[in-house]
């Protein structure tokens, strides 16, 4: 994957984009943009304003690398946000979740990951613009190297706590999970549900691989909405 693949796939999930949506905005196939992520084809120089349009960033954005382990969620959220609803950057206001860092893990994964399991009521300041519901969601610290390039050690991600009766249509993307005595966060590329398991990724296939794990074994799932925080790389 090229650095603006990187980007470009960063940007689309950010904003909850599909690569189909992407596609029909830019008049290609989905199959393009795909290739354009993995760094297979790069879009045409005049195409670039566009697809960064399309994205609600700029093109400078697009070709800074940097910014995937670097853009704190209150700029995020302004250039995704922000002007859907008319909020002005220094309106930002600001909220305390749940937060689990590395060192309360065995205790979240002893209380089965379930939304009580706050470790002694510890939290993280996170910002938000109107209209957005962050109820029910929990701060989690990232631990390791196995999601990297885009989750890094120490990087603080915001996540939604997905109901066992959501699994079965439950979208892909980046999943905090509980399962046995584990506790993993890890991308999920298809449902697999029916077939009674979920397959779990390492982006960083050097450090991490995939493993099936049943879903009688998984006692508790968060999706990933957004980084938070993250570590200068």
């Amino acid at each position: 994957m090229t650095p603006l693949g990187k980007m470009i796939r960063y940007y689309r999930e950010a904003k909850g984009l599909t690569l189909k949506e992407v596609g029909n905005e830019m008049g290609v196939a989905f199959q393009s943009v795909e290739k354009w992520e993995k760094g297979e084809t790069r879009p045409a120089t005049g195409k670039l304003t566009k697809l960064a349009a399309v994205l609600g960033v700029s093109v400078a954005d697009l070709l800074r690398e940097d910014l995937v382990s670097k853009v704190s969620e209150r700029e995020e959220i302004y250039s995704v946000h922000g002007k859907k609803f008319g909020t002005a950057f220094h309106d930002l206001q600001y909220v305390d979740l749940p937060y689990t860092p590395v060192s309360a893990r065995a205790h979240f994964v002893e209380m089965g990951g379930l939304d009580e399991a706050d470790y002694h009521g510890e939290t993280y300041r996170v910002p938000y613009v109107p209209g957005q519901n962050l109820n029910g969601q929990r701060v989690f610290e990232i631990d390791g190297d196995s999601m990297e390039p885009f989750y890094v050690s120490g990087m603080k991600v915001r996540a939604s706590l997905v109901g066992n009766g959501k699994w079965a249509y439950l979208n892909s993307g980046v999943y905090v999970i509980v399962y046995d005595d584990f506790f993993v966060v890890k991308r999920i590329k298809a449902n697999n549900y029916a077939e009674g398991f979920f397959e779990l990724h390492s982006d960083n296939q050097e450090t991490g691989g995939s493993v099936k794990v049943p879903v009688s074994q998984i006692r508790s799932m968060w999706k990933v909405e957004r980084i938070v925080d993250g570590p200068a790389r």
